[in-house]
């Protein structure tokens, strides 16, 4: 084989395992959307949620622990993110959906008050709003977000426990596959 044929080969394999590679990195990224939850840890997420406090929007200091009992959908996000501003009106329609139900959004700004507050009456946000700013960073990691990346969506159940994580935009329907069994899970029955 000539030298000029055997370099093309070189690049040919070197070419194939790049994609490979690539394609396996945006799916250990994204995660598996079809299946309903993780039975296996991901690695660097811990297994309890880990608690933070965080002022309001209308300024009080608030602790993710106040949410307990509910399965809460945790979602980091920015104004200045256009996949977090795409799926946010999924929430608030998945919220409006589970009302009455042991379940909560709880979202975790990594901005400034003004951009949020105007943001969220824009669109109307009714499910609380946490000011992370650059402090939101830190949390995220603690969350298994080494990469820091937005949007950012941690579904815990009603036990503290994390069950999936999203490091992709995500719509209704791939919340509701998820939180759904932990829904039917919640039913007490009263003897």
């Amino acid at each position: 084989m000539k030298t000029s044929h055997k370099t093309a080969l070189l690049y040919g394999v070197v070419a194939l395992i790049s994609m490979v590679a690539g394609v396996l990195a945006a799916q250990w990224l994204q995660g598996d959307k079809d299946t309903p939850i993780q039975t296996e840890r991901q690695v660097g997420i811990p297994e309890i949620r880990p608690d933070f406090s965080l002022n309001s929007l209308e300024g009080d200091r608030r602790s993710l622990s106040e949410w307990d009992g509910n399965i809460i959908l945790l979602n980091f996000w920015a104004t200045w993110c256009p996949p977090c501003r795409k799926e946010m009106p999924d929430f608030i329609e998945l919220r409006e959906q589970l009302e009455g139900k042991p379940f909560e959004i709880i979202g975790v700004a990594i901005d400034q008050a003004e951009p949020v507050q105007d943001f969220v009456d824009e669109i109307g946000v009714e499910y609380p709003i946490l000011l992370a700013e650059l402090e939101g960073l830190t949390i995220m990691r603690e969350y298994g977000n080494q990469l820091t990346t937005l949007p950012y969506t941690v579904v815990i159940d009603r036990d503290q426990k994390i069950i999936k994580t999203f490091r992709t935009e995500v719509t209704k329907e791939d919340v509701l596959k998820i939180i759904q069994p932990l829904l039917s899970d919640s039913v007490v029955m009263v003897r």
